[in-house]
C-alpha cells in the first residue's frame, strides 16, 4: 500500500510552523524584519482582502517593534472591477496604519486582456496549464504514454528531451512532478479539475 502523498509545502515546512501561536508570530516577525533590512525598498501588493489585511497588520506591527526598519510601499491594483466598497476600505486601512497605499492601474484593461488572452476559467492554474499546452503544441497523448510506461521516471525524462522547454506543461498533462513521480492529487496538474481532465482525455482518445 502506497504511503500518503504530502507536498513539499508540508514536508519542507519551517520548524516554526508547528510552534505555538506566540512563538510562530515572533518567528514571522523576525523573518519580516530580516527581509525589510535586506530589501529597504520593498513593495507590498494590497488588495483589501483578508489575507492582505493579515499581511499589512503583521508588517506594521513588526515596524513598530523595530523602529529602524524602512517604510513599506503598499500598492493597490485597481483593475476596474473593484467595487466602491473595496476602494473605500483600502483608504480606511491606509488611515488605520498611517501608511500610503498607492493606487495603480494595469497597462491593459480588462476588455483588452480578455480579447487578447481569453477568459480564465476554473482556476489560474488550469488556465495557465491549458494555455501552455496550446502554445507549445504538445499532443495530449503524452499523458497516455506516461500512464502506460512501466518506468515513469524514464518516460518523463524522454518527454523532456522530446519537448525541450516544456517541463511545466508535461507535468501538468501527465500529472507528475519533475522527477517523473505520479502526483495526480496536487493542484498543479490537469487532474485538479476532474471535469476538464475527462474532457481533454476524451479529445486525446479521438485524435
Amino acid at each position: 500500500m502506497s504511503s500518503e502523498y504530502k507536498s513539499r509545502v508540508y514536508t519542507e515546512r519551517p520548524s516554526y510552523a508547528d510552534a505555538e501561536t506566540p512563538d510562530k508570530f515572533q518567528a514571522i516577525q523576525g523573518i519580516i524584519a530580516t527581509c525589510l533590512s535586506q530589501h529597504p525598498k520593498a513593495i507590498c501588493s494590497y488588495s483589501g482582502g483578508a489575507d492582505r489585511d493579515i499581511l499589512i497588520d503583521i508588517i506594521e506591527r513588526t515596524r513598530e517593534l523595530f523602529p529602524s526598519l524602512p517604510k513599506v510601499k503598499y500598492v493597490f491594483f485597481n483593475t476596474g472591477l473593484e467595487m466602491r466598497a473595496t476602494k473605500d476600505y483600502v483608504k480606511v486601512t491606509a488611515q488605520k496604519y498611517g501608511v500610503e497605499i498607492e493606487e495603480a492601474r494595469p497597462k491593459v484593461n480588462i476588455i483588452q486582456a480578455v480579447r487578447t488572452y481569453g477568459v480564465p476559467f476554473v482556476s489560474k492554474i488550469m488556465s495557465e496549464g491549458l494555455s501552455g499546452w496550446q502554445s507549445k503544441n504538445i499532443p495530449l497523448s503524452i499523458a497516455d504514454e506516461y500512464d502506460k510506461a512501466e518506468d515513469k521516471s524514464a518516460k518523463r525524462a524522454e518527454l523532456k528531451e522530446r519537448f525541450p522547454g516544456c517541463e511545466s506543461v508535461i507535468n501538468f498533462l501527465c500529472c507528475c512532478n519533475s522527477a517523473g513521480e505520479p502526483r495526480p492529487e496536487i493542484q498543479l496538474v490537469i487532474n485538479s479539475s476532474k471535469v476538464y481532465a475527462r474532457f481533454y482525455r476524451g479529445i486525446s482518445a479521438r485524435i
